[in-house]
């Protein structure tokens, strides 16, 4: 993963802890732009007493980010006995269900309500609200976390193709939303590539289960 992946859309982020092997202290490390380099980075320093330090490291968007805390370990421990300082990069936290006045239900079934007050309904139109009573009617107890799925990609009101190779990692019983990861690369997704795809919550009524990617 590099440094752009990790940080996504957000300018800077928290990704790792410092430890002062000494005496135990720990530190907070996150990944800030540099002061006068475009694209490149700094890594600040959150002391306990809440302080900060800046430290001008040059590591670009494209650098790993394990190279890069290895880098900045290495750099920390420089003439220093005993190298006592380690870093470890924190695991990503999963994105949150979005936080909405009411549920995605809610909206779903407001959505349903004005569909069906329409006197001439378009094809599509008509596909969607098949979608929507199925959204609505998902049954979350009948999901797991671990469960291999896919799930419909929507256009026109309907699905049109089915991305694969997903597992269920959360899931958000109130909105009838589960959050998906990428464990298999089938090719089989909206980008028809390879590519590894972020995180991200998808209706219940959408998935079609896969057991060939139940994660045990």
């Amino acid at each position: 993963m590099t440094i752009s992946d990790r940080l996504g859309d957000r300018r800077s982020a928290k990704v790792a802890v410092l430890t002062d092997t000494r005496d135990g202290t720990q530190y907070n490390l996150s990944l800030v732009p540099d002061s006068s380099r475009l694209g490149e980075y700094s890594v600040r320093v959150k002391h306990p007493s809440g302080e900060t330090e800046s430290f001008r490291m040059f590591f670009k968007g494209g650098m790993g980010l394990e190279e890069a805390m290895l880098s900045f370990e290495e750099y920390l421990n420089t003439d220093t006995e005993g190298k006592p300082f380690e870093v470890e990069i924190l695991p990503e936290a999963p994105p949150k269900a979005p936080s909405l006045p009411g549920t995605f239900v809610d909206e779903w079934k407001a959505e349903l309500k004005k569909l069906k007050k329409k006197h001439y309904k378009t094809y599509p139109e008509e596909q969607f609200m098949k979608v929507l009573k199925k959204r609505i009617s998902a049954n979350p107890d009948k999901w797991e976390i671990g469960d291999g799925v896919g799930w419909k990609v929507m256009a026109g009101g309907r699905g049109v193709q089915i991305n694969r190779g997903f597992t269920i990692a959360d899931i958000s019983p109130e909105n009838k939303m589960a959050l998906l990861t990428q464990v298999a690369y089938t090719g089989l997704t909206v980008s028809g590539g390879v590519d590894v795809l972020k995180d991200e919550w998808v209706p219940l009524g959408d998935l079609v289960r896969d057991r060939r990617y139940d994660r045990a």
